[in-house]
């Protein structure tokens, strides 16, 4: 019986070690997504133990991704009120996590959640979540992977996500 424990206790000591060992933030880290022809950046840095991510949609924010996937005409109503909220933070804005609140698998793929709440043009926001993921899509033309970077917020209350792709060659890390 001590023998399985200790070795249970091993085994979650060499778990927890490497799962502090693949949270990957380093002394700096900054994440650079900007598309070809620019519509919408994404700019994340650390700065001291925060996380701050600057989003700026360079045609304004009716041109923002605002969903992705199935839309029915069910949706548009929920579409309207999306758009409607994120036209009251206007088309650049920032976010803040604690960098403890943040956890990197590798060089691409980190994900933060529980933001500092600001106000932005007078409206109350939380950034509850941003994370990035790899999307790879498969045919007879070849394989493709894009990185998306994807956001959870709460704009005077109310919950929305959005999230935007990227080709691979449009966001650097550092």
């Amino acid at each position: 019986m001590i023998r399985k424990t200790l070795f249970s206790l091993t085994l979650g000591l060499v778990f927890a070690s490497t799962a502090f060992a693949n949270n990957k933030f380093q002394e700096s880290f900054r994440m650079v997504c900007v598309t070809e022809f620019p519509t919408t950046s994404i700019i994340a840095e650390k700065s001291g133990t925060e996380l701050v991510v600057n989003v700026i949609h360079h045609h304004g924010m009716k041109f923002m991704p605002l969903h992705s996937g199935i839309i029915t005409p069910n949706d548009l109503n929920t579409l309207a009120k999306k758009a409607n909220d994120f036209g009251k933070i206007g088309d650049r804005y920032e976010f803040r996590w604690d960098m403890s609140k943040c956890e990197r698998t590798d060089t691409e793929i980190f994900s933060c959640h529980g933001g500092k709440d600001t106000v932005i043009e007078g409206t109350p926001v939380n950034p509850f979540s941003i994370y990035t993921q790899r999307v790879t899509s498969e045919s007879d033309a070849g394989k493709f992977e894009k990185l998306h970077v994807g956001f959870l917020i709460s704009i005077d209350k109310d919950s929305h996500s959005f999230s935007m792709g990227y080709e691979k060659y449009e966001c650097a890390f550092e």
